[in-house]
């Protein structure tokens, strides 16, 4: 008998609305071990507070999301507060934190994902892995055109499997490319997301 999935790890799946072709591969790395659940902090709370920010619920659709953002921004905007002080500072953080939520829940959105598709396959199949960083369960891959892409649920231990694989490129291409809900992080050499994580 299968044992259920912790809750942590549900959470996880429906947040980034990520659903694999093979169920269990993707529980595999998904549902990693218990200490990494202290890891996926950061990342999840990064997607929830952004999808909370926004009232988006389920899957992100972006008509919904730029009219939220509209508001918000009207609402944070400095200008608001002239006379300066502790608002405006409020205000001024609010809102660069509304602009890189917007852009972070844009670039995970179905539609956004569907528009890139094709750009994305060249890429995986064209450009070689120029470098790799991972914390937590956030994978961020460079790619030698200067393309950089997050993959989120990727644990540690897949991570050491990748850096240690005698070709990383089709390790990668094997077993995170399509494996793992992901997003265009950096184009070229600009930043499409100015956060750090």
């Amino acid at each position: 008998m299968r044992k259920a999935q912790p809750t942590w790890c549900r959470r996880a799946q429906a947040v980034i609305n990520f659903v694999p072709d093979d169920t269990s591969h993707a529980n595999t790395y998904l549902c990693a071990r218990k200490e990494n659940a202290s890891q996926a902090g950061p990342t999840m709370k990064r997607v929830n507070e952004f999808k909370r920010m926004f009232d988006v619920e389920g899957v992100i659709e972006l008509a919904p999301l730029k009219k939220k953002y509209r508001s918000l921004v009207k609402e944070w905007h400095p200008d608001k507060f002239p006379d300066g002080g502790e608002k405006a500072e409020q205000a001024e953080a609010m809102s660069r934190r509304i602009i890189e939520g917007y852009h972070f829940l844009v670039s995970m959105a179905p539609a956004t994902q569907e528009a890139q598709k094709e750009a994305y396959l060249e890429l995986t199949i064209n450009s070689a892995i120029l470098d790799l960083t991972h914390k937590g369960l956030l994978l961020e891959i460079t790619f030698l055109n200067g393309d950089a892409h997050e993959y989120f649920g990727v644990n540690r231990q897949l991570f050491t499997k990748l850096l240690n694989a005698d070709n990383q490129y089709r390790f990668a291409k094997r077993k995170v490319f399509n494996a793992f809900p992901h997003r265009k992080s950096k184009s070229g050499t600009q930043d499409s997301d100015s956060s750090t994580s």
